[in-house]
């Protein structure tokens, strides 16, 4: 199998997937995207030969037939007749209604960077907020930083998690429950590299703060 190329359509797959991934997928008895609702997606990243952007793909074929990878939890209040209420920034409540509106089309790149909406419950007020925030991932998580423009004071939508973790991620046009945690210092040396290289002014907005800016991990489901 090693020398002969796989064909992702003969499979059910979608084009675009990799030959590391195809092999790493029939390799674990994984040969058509039903037997992928079987699977999770913490799973799935852990094959040799499958990285993030082929987990993305699958992701979205599954999506488009109604599907998800095992143990994936449905955005329930995102569906309900509960209001949430955007980020009071016009520039930010503007590029939340984009991403909405398009179904994650446009604003999930923003600046050249991928960019999520973010739903926390508020600490003081109960209701839902949300957010537009830069992104990155490592492994099946998600990186987030509550970097506040360098601002002396933590964002609210951070203040809002560590009360209440239980969160909400729409990546594109992907809504699912996720629960959050504030690097520790071992993960954040590790991680914090990601997100520099990803958006290099985090250096700069901690130079102008004393206080340490927090790196977050989501973790879907």
């Amino acid at each position: 199998m090693a020398d002969q190329k796989i064909d992702a359509l003969a499979y059910g797959f979608p084009k675009g997937l990799s030959q590391p991934a195809l092999r790493a997928l029939l390799g674990a008895g994984i040969t058509s995207l039903e037997k992928l609702t079987t699977i999770r997606e913490a799973d799935l990243h852990k094959l040799h030969g499958m990285g993030p952007k082929g987990v993305d793909l699958l992701r979205s074929a599954l999506n488009a037939r109604g599907q998800s990878f095992a143990g994936q939890v449905e955005d329930t209040r995102m569906e309900s007749e509960e209001p949430i209420f955007d980020s009071p920034q016009d520039w930010v409540k503007s590029h939340i209604r984009e991403y909405l509106e398009s179904d994650g089309q446009k604003g999930a790149l923003w600046q050249g960077q991928p960019a999520l909406l973010l739903v926390t419950r508020g600490r003081k007020s109960g209701k839902l907020r949300r957010t537009a925030l830069f992104y990155g991932r490592h492994g099946a998580n998600y990186l987030i930083v509550a970097s506040n423009g360098g601002a002396p004071n933590h964002p609210a939508w951070y203040l809002n998690l560590v009360d209440n973790p239980e969160v909400e991620l729409q990546v594109g046009s992907e809504k699912f429950a996720a629960r959050a945690h504030t690097a520790t210092e071992k993960e954040r040396l590790r991680l914090g590299q990601v997100m520099k290289k990803i958006f290099p002014l985090y250096d700069e907005f901690q130079a102008k703060t004393g206080r340490e800016i927090p790196l977050v991990i989501v973790e879907p489901g």
